[in-house]
């Protein structure tokens, strides 16, 4: 009887590699990961975080784009909103930020396949000049500084792969200083619309910033010979004045972010990357246009349709209901579904325009638009004017199944004008 030769020494070498490699990931996942996630997800935000993530916003705004380094100074509620706003439209909503004089701690919870969860967390001292050495953990493995840096490189070329040239770390955050009332940090960062053209590229479709602002002089030139009163004019406008790649998702998101220019402000431009003072080399006052003879819902509409068109629908969706949940604060004009219901009907025909299979349609029928295309009267019959009380004793929060039902019924009366 023959007996089976015993294996090549390579042979045994590789079969030994492979064993060691699968048990080493063995234990990485015993060790990293978990069957529960270690952070809840965090509440709606509400009014007043709003508005201190937007003070936040409007900080890093004003440093932005400058030859020197700027300060950023903000309170731990102000870090907290933001964080909270972050991890919303980031779509990790198990986050939490934690800041002391002692350091900074992030916690999040990430969903993975197969029913397991990444309990990931950072810990950023106090006091760094320079980019600060964060540590982190996931799970129960430790992840020194230098093994953290690697990993945000890694990241930063995976978001260059996509086209977002993002600065190093060390570029951008200089300094750090921690206190018990918040944080002071020396930032160099680009400018605001270089930042936004980073984002969309990084989140979504880009835009041609020359055929934006091709069809958005365009259309300031048509209102100055031929005024109108009408978001349906001036939509069916742009929608004629894409004339090269007609019937596109690109040319269809170059007309629509154009026609929030013109409607809302030129500075909507920064989406497509377009400096301020190229647009304004062709602005004019805005015009004011009606739908439904609601200025403000020609406004909310196209500002919807043009951040749909460029960031996604989800992103434009969570500002819409954002403006809303901080309009019923206090000294606001009150929780609008009338509002939400122009924005979700700008995202709906955005999310069309930008489809391959149904661009060239929806560019046709908008050289045909009128307000019932835009927004069904039936809309106006929606409540309006809810303070942040009001709201919350009707709808509870903007997580609510209660809320949800009510979204529901607003995208099926949306559906119903098709």
């Amino acid at each position: 009887m023959s007996r089976t030769p015993p294996p090549a020494p390579k042979r045994r070498f590789w079969r030994k590699l492979f064993a060691g490699l699968a048990f080493l990931s063995l234990l990485l996942a015993v060790l990293g990961l978990s069957l529960a996630p270690a952070v809840e997800p965090a509440p709606a935000p509400t009014a007043a975080q709003i508005k201190l993530a937007r003070d936040a916003f409007d900080q890093v705004r004003d440093i932005s784009g400058k030859d020197t380094p700027g300060t950023l100074s903000l309170s731990w509620e102000q870090v907290d909103a933001a964080a909270l706003l972050g991890a919303r439209l980031s779509g990790y909503e198990r986050t939490r930020v934690e800041g002391d004089a002692d350091g900074v701690l992030v916690h999040s919870a990430i969903k993975l396949p197969l029913g397991l969860w990444a309990n990931v967390s950072a810990t950023i001292p106090p006091d760094a000049e320079g980019f600060p050495p964060i540590s982190g953990r996931i799970g129960r493995l430790p992840l020194p500084p230098f093994l953290m840096r690697g990993l945000m490189g890694i990241a930063r070329q995976m978001i260059s792969l996509k086209g977002a040239h993002l600065p190093a770390p060390d570029a951008m955050l200089q300094g750090l200083e921690l206190t018990t009332g918040g944080l002071r940090a020396t930032l160099h960062l680009p400018s605001d619309g270089k930042m936004f053209r980073d984002f969309a590229t990084a989140r979504a479709s880009g835009v041609e910033g020359d055929d934006v602002l091709r069809i958005y002089c365009r259309l300031a030139s048509q209102q100055s010979t031929q005024p109108s009163p009408l978001l349906a004019d001036h939509v069916r406008r742009a929608f004629h004045l894409v004339k090269d790649g007609a019937g596109t998702p690109e040319a269809n998101r170059a007309a629509l972010v154009a026609l929030a220019m013109l409607v809302v402000t030129p500075e909507v431009g920064k989406i497509a990357a377009i400096a301020p003072e190229k647009a304004q080399t062709c602005a004019i006052p805005s015009p004011d246009p009606r739908l439904l003879e609601r200025a403000d819902l020609a406004k909310h509409w196209a500002l919807s349709a043009a951040l749909s068109s460029v960031f996604g629908p989800d992103i434009s969706q969570a500002m819409g209901q954002w403006k809303e949940v901080a309009d019923s604060g206090a000294g606001g004009s009150g929780f609008s579904f009338i509002d939400l219901a122009a924005d979700r009907s700008g995202i709906a025909i955005a999310r069309r325009a930008t489809e391959p299979d149904r661009a060239e349609n929806i560019a046709t029928a908008m050289q045909n638009a009128a307000d019932e295309t835009l927004l069904p009267i039936r809309a106006l019959a929606l409540t309006e004017g809810l303070d942040e009380a009001a709201f919350s004793r009707e709808y509870e929060s903007t997580d609510s199944a209660t809320y949800a039902r009510m979204i529901r019924q607003i995208d099926a009366l949306l559906a119903r004008r098709e």
